[in-house]
């Protein structure tokens, strides 16, 4: 059995891919451009949701055509991300 946790932050997309004890199968990243942030105030950026879903796509891309045939098996993803911008 194998895991699938997506980390959606500011600045990349991060996939980490674990077996059932917990053994890293993989860990990967996809880099959100900072020029794809839009500033709208002190310290305050806004990003397209769509940027994040892209990254999410290479990232798992990547994770998944490295170990496709362990992770025809996989039994949970799980998805975060800071909880003040949902």
């Amino acid at each position: 059995m194998y895991f699938i946790g997506l980390d959606i932050g500011t600045q990349s997309v991060r996939v980490l891919i674990t077996d059932e004890s917990g053994g890293i199968i993989a860990n990967v990243s996809a880099i959100i451009e900072d020029s794809l942030s839009l500033k709208i105030g002190n310290d305050i950026f806004e990003q397209n949701p769509l940027i994040w879903w892209d990254c999410a796509k290479k990232a798992l891309k990547k994770s998944i055509n490295t170990f496709i045939k362990k992770i025809l098996f996989t039994s949970c993803i799980s998805i975060c991300n800071r909880w003040h911008s949902i």
